[in-house]
């Protein structure tokens, strides 16, 4: 089996990293280009940067050990680790993640990104951003406020989660559209509420054209001019995470965020 390690720069990540080495056997080979498994070393933020250096492949399998502080993407403690090599030989539990895929057109062509937790947009200037939204290509609003996000279901415990939007119970396959900081006076109406779609929904986001556009992509920035319409919709792929069993959603939920 190839297997290629990702940890945090922190000294305790290195320590557990040079650890899991140490006991990783001879017939488990380091292949940093072409892995079947990828172990994430620290927190969420690591399990994410693994996610995207591997373009969200789905025929490698994740695992995350978490030495950060929530940890809800990653599933195994750094004292599972004798447990975890024990596994390699046997069967892992499954978990399958969806995610968003995202094409943005703008005066230089179309652009294809993906996001496990969520994408952010709004105007790069400090000034509201104005979003025309529509779903399946019907109008749903005029958005305008300080930004919006659509989040997946792994992503609803996330930023989603702290804007006051639904957790979306044990992953079902959906969208949510979430306004932060949207404007309601006698100018302007927009959405207060999360809106939750099913996998089939797609939804577009038009700007104004005059705007350079602010992406938060799963925390990670990049700014993009003359943009014409943002897509977001379901992937119909998964990613395949790793846990000793299947773990209820209502104990994640409890041991977690609460």
């Amino acid at each position: 089996m190839k297997i290629n390690i990702i940890s945090n720069p922190k000294k305790n990540s290195k320590e557990f990293e040079n650890a899991l080495i140490s006991k990783l056997d001879k017939k488990y080979q380091k292949d940093n280009k072409n892995p079947d498994m990828c172990i994430s070393i620290g927190g969420d933020g690591t399990f994410l940067y693994m996610i995207h250096k591997y373009g969200f492949n789905p025929k490698i399998k994740y695992a995350g050990f978490n030495l950060g502080t929530v940890g809800f993407l990653t599933s195994f403690s750094s004292d599972e680790l004798d447990r975890f090599i024990d596994h390699l030989d046997k069967d892992f539990y499954i978990d399958n993640y969806a995610f968003l895929d995202i094409e943005i057109k703008n005066k230089s062509g179309v652009h294809n990104y993906k996001a496990l937790n969520e994408i952010v947009l709004r105007n790069f200037i400090n000034k509201s951003s104005r979003f025309e939204v529509f779903v399946n290509d019907e109008k749903l609003e005029d958005f305008v406020g300080d930004a919006l996000m659509v989040s997946t279901p792994v992503g609803s415990s996330a930023y989603n989660y702290n804007l006051g939007g639904p957790l979306i119970y044990d992953k079902v396959d959906s969208l949510i559209l979430n306004a932060i900081a949207p404007i309601n006076n006698c100018s302007y109406k927009s959405i207060n509420n999360a809106i939750w779609f099913d996998r089939n929904n797609v939804i577009t986001v038009k700007p104004n054209k005059e705007y350079v556009i602010h992406f938060i992509i799963d925390g990670f920035d990049m700014t993009l001019k003359d943009v014409d319409y943002i897509k977001i919709s379901l992937s119909k792929k998964k990613l395949d995470v790793l846990r000793f069993k299947k773990v209820s959603y209502s104990e994640l939920i409890h041991n977690k965020l609460l």
